[in-house]
Order: structure tokens, then C-alpha cells, then sequence
């Protein structure tokens, strides 16, 4: 089956021998892989996952402040350069690893892991004229400057990829404003 893609004249075969419930393949997704990063899924996937559990993707901002902190890094550890200490890159385990196998060592300043490596990642924003998404995060397959927490990659967001996947974020409860009368509170009350 090919679908004709709108705002495109580039037709897609969808790939249904790979996807987030067998990554490999036509086979389930083994046990000793329980631990790694979901791959394999595209924005809609993600956008469904968020809506279900009520969660949301972060903004690039959000992404990127949690990576950098607010003391300008290059890298989520801090300036030095990327080794197989800090992060999962440049094909060196020849796929994911286990989320968190880089911690303390390639954390961000927050506690965030693999904000560098293992996979990029989808955030809540279009990377231009609405017609990809950003990645940021890098991947394992990628060289050591793609670790770097300004990188940004563009994807379309239909495709699933063996070295994309997601993090969510959980925004607190937005304030009310309709519960203070504003000839009372001219302003926001904080």
C-alpha cells in the first residue's frame, strides 16, 4: 500500500515488518532489551502515548534546559568531550543500551539520563514551515558532535526510525486565572 503524504508529492511505503512492538523485525521485542528505549516510533505514536497518559512531550526549551542546565555546557556532563563513559554513540554497541547505563557520569545537571546518546529524541515543536520535527539528543550511531545539546535534527514525523524515541515531561496543573475576579487582580496574583 502507498499513501501519498499531504503537502507532499513523495509517496511512503509504510513499514510494517518494523515498529515500536518488534523493532527487529517480525518477532517480539526480547527480554533483554526490556530496559532499552522504545524505537521505531513515529510522532503520531508518541503524540497518542502523551494524550493517553496524559503527559506531554517537552518544548525545546524544556529539552534543552534539562540537558544544559543553566550554566551554558556543551555536554549534559558539563565541557569535556564525549567518551563511552559519558554516552551511547558512534556505533560503539552496535544499537541502544540499557536507559540509564551512563549514569552518574552522562547525567545533566537535573539528573536527566541519556539526554546525549542511545536516541534522539522527538519535542513538541516544528523544525520548519510544518513540515518536520526537531530530534535532539543524538543517537548511537552518531559521531561525538551530534552529542552536543544544540544539535538539532530534523525528522518528518511519519517515520520511525531504529534510533528515535521520546521522553515526556509532567507539567504541573496550569493556573486557574478565572478564579480571581481581574478588577480585583489587575494582574497575575504571583
Amino acid at each position: 500500500m502507498l499513501r501519498l503524504l499531504p503537502g507532499s508529492r513523495r509517496r511512503v511505503r509504510p513499514r510494517r515488518d518494523k515498529n515500536w512492538r518488534s523493532p527487529s523485525g517480525n518477532y517480539p521485542l526480547p527480554r533483554t532489551e526490556t530496559e532499552h528505549p522504545v524505537v521505531y516510533v513515529n510522532y503520531d505514536d508518541v503524540k497518542a502515548f502523551c494524550d493517553w497518559a496524559d503527559l506531554q512531550l517537552p518544548t525545546e526549551a524544556e529539552w534543552e534546559k534539562a540537558a544544559r542546565g543553566t550554566d551554558g555546557r556543551i555536554w549534559p556532563w558539563g565541557n569535556e568531550t564525549p567518551t563511552l563513559v559519558h554516552c551511547n554513540f558512534s556505533g560503539a554497541n552496535g544499537g541502544t543500551t540499557p536507559v540509564s547505563q551512563y549514569s552518574p557520569e552522562g547525567d545533566s545537571p537535573y539528573g536527566c539520563v541519556d539526554m546525549s546518546g542511545n536516541v534522539r529524541e522527538f519535542t513538541a515543536a516544528w523544525y520548519n514551515l510544518n513540515r518536520s520535527r526537531p530530534l535532539r539528543g543524538g543517537a548511537w550511531d552518531d559521531d561525538a558532535n551530534k552529542m552536543r545539546v544544540d544539535f538539532r535534527q530534523p525528522s518528518f514525523p511519519y517515520i520511525g526510525d531504529p534510533n528515535v524515541g521520546f521522553r515526556v515531561v509532567e507539567h504541573p496543573l496550569s493556573f486557574d486565572n478565572s478564579l480571581f475576579d481581574t478588577n480585583v487582580f489587575p494582574g497575575p496574583p504571583f
